[in-house]
């Protein structure tokens, strides 16, 4: 693709990929005072002039472009640190919360189970409780037939 016609530069990195950049990130424009240093105060036709200033700014433009895309590449890649931190800790996450998910699950058939279990012991202590009250009536009721026989004993003639 002609990335003049475009006004963009396509950049690769590994574990990155492919991303485009501007070309207005890379250019700068120079003053008249670095042009003058450039040519280290010697006398030039306006030719040589214009060249001179065109390959300073090339040179200076490759060199902030170089810069940026140092710059550039240095940002993805924290972005990329940053996205796989993030990764990881939502997969922490995500395991933990499954593992807690699991851990309710079986405290809910836990509790399931004791709540019959305490059901079925609650029945059993109803059934016990009625036979204890008939066993009570009973003795009661031997108590007082003894306590009649006794009396009989008392009113009859000894032997």
């Amino acid at each position: 693709r002609d990335i003049r016609s475009t006004d963009q530069v396509e950049c690769w990195k590994a574990n990155v990929g492919h991303f485009t950049l501007a070309m207005d990130a890379f250019v700068l424009d120079m003053e008249e005072g670095q042009l003058s240093e450039s040519l280290g105060g010697f006398a030039a036709s306006e030719g040589e002039v214009e060249y001179q200033r065109y390959l300073s700014q090339q040179q200076w433009q490759l060199t902030v472009a170089r810069e940026t895309v140092v710059e550039a590449l240095d940002a993805v890649n924290e972005l990329y640190r940053l996205l796989q931190r993030a990764r990881a800790e939502r997969q922490k996450v995500t395991h933990n919360f499954q593992e807690l998910r699991k851990r309710a699950v079986l405290l809910v058939r836990e509790n399931r189970t004791h709540r019959e279990r305490f059901q079925q012991q609650k029945v059993r202590i109803g059934v016990l409780t009625d036979e204890r009250d008939e066993c009570f009536e009973q003795v009661q009721n031997l108590v007082h037939e003894n306590q009649q026989l006794k009396e009989r004993m008392a009113r009859s003639p000894s032997m």
